[in-house]
């Protein structure tokens, strides 16, 4: 069984490699920078250019992940239909605007 989408990564599943690898990732994406403990675990796994690309790799994926939500409200405006007010403030928000 596959540990829940929530955080689990120190599930069982997981091997060391891995563990430090979602942990960082996870410290990138959610605190913008990783802790120097989760930095310290990375670099016993993955080299440094293993742990660029992981960066890169992570911020590829925000990215067109914001991408698609701020497409799909401009496609949602585009044909008629009133944007959700729920998505301005998730924008905003997460914009520092709210």
């Amino acid at each position: 069984m596959l540990p829940s989408a929530k955080g689990d990564d120190s599930a069982a599943c997981f091997d060391a490699r891995e563990k430090a690898a979602l942990r960082f990732t996870r410290e990138v994406v959610v605190d913008v920078r990783a802790s120097e403990a989760a930095l310290a675990d990375v670099r016993q796994h993955l080299s440094e250019r293993e742990i660029v690309e992981l960066i890169l790799m992570a911020g590829f994926y925000i990215t067109l992940a914001r991408l698609t939500e701020i497409a799909r409200r401009r496609d949602r405006s585009a044909h008629g239909q009133r944007p959700d007010p729920a998505d301005r403030e998730a924008c905003c928000s997460a914009a520092g605007q709210a």
